[in-house]
């Protein structure tokens, strides 16, 4: 397997923010200029298991 490097997970996190898949909760409030917006939970989950520090399945009640 071959390492991530911050610039791989920038593009990984931008090619996956769009307003459909933020929070429902933010939906009404995503704009394109910011596109992280909404995705605060799931971004910190995807860089904490690429640091090998979070725990995979969390979100959906699973840890395998």
């Amino acid at each position: 397997m071959i390492p991530w490097n911050l610039l791989d997970l920038d593009r990984a996190l931008r090619a996956g923010w769009a307003a459909d898949t933020c929070s429902p909760d933010d939906q009404a409030d995503w704009q394109p200029g910011n596109p992280a917006w909404g995705h605060c939970d799931i971004t910190a989950s995807g860089a904490r298991l690429m640091e090998g520090r979070g725990q995979p399945g969390w979100f959906s009640g699973t840890t395998s």
